[in-house]
């Protein structure tokens, strides 16, 4: 019974704090707290694409995958999505991580087309792979329209 509730109460610790402190920050470390990144993209298809930043998530290289937008913090992303008309010119959102800029991470983007039709696609795109991590705040997603061709 009591290496029962060791476990629960450890189990606890482990998954206190907000999503994406859980994702590796660090909460009351020294220095600047908080990352402001830009996640820019254009669409040169004829088709309208969205971001779905709601649906899309940010992880450290030592930590779990955390959402984007988060509607119960104060330190993601202020809009659900990205919109991209169909031959559209960039677009850009911004979002202020919990964690400092100089953490490596990677970034995973639910995208969404609607077609002529009105039938969807979606698919997932990482930035900048997905086995790789960035510090840059700075995201350029390119054309993506070429996704969905």
């Amino acid at each position: 019974m009591l290496r029962t509730v060791w476990i629960a109460l450890a189990a606890g610790l482990l998954i206190s704090g907000t999503p994406l402190q859980r994702a590796g920050g660090r909460a009351g470390a020294s220095g600047p707290a908080g990352c402001q990144v830009s996640i820019k993209a254009q669409n040169t298809s004829g088709k309208q694409i969205s971001i779905m930043l709601d649906e899309s998530q940010v992880r450290l290289k030592t930590g779990t995958w955390s959402n984007l937008y988060f509607s119960g913090g104060n330190k993601q992303c202020t809009a659900k999505m990205i919109r991209l008309a169909a031959h559209a010119a960039y677009e850009s959102q911004g979002c202020e991580l919990d964690f400092d800029c100089d953490w490596p991470r990677r970034y995973r983007f639910r995208l969404q087309c609607v077609h002529e039709t009105g039938a969807q696609a979606q698919l997932t795109v990482y930035y900048p792979s997905e086995t790789a991590f960035t510090e840059v705040p700075s995201i350029d997603l390119g054309d993506v329209g070429r996704h969905f061709r």
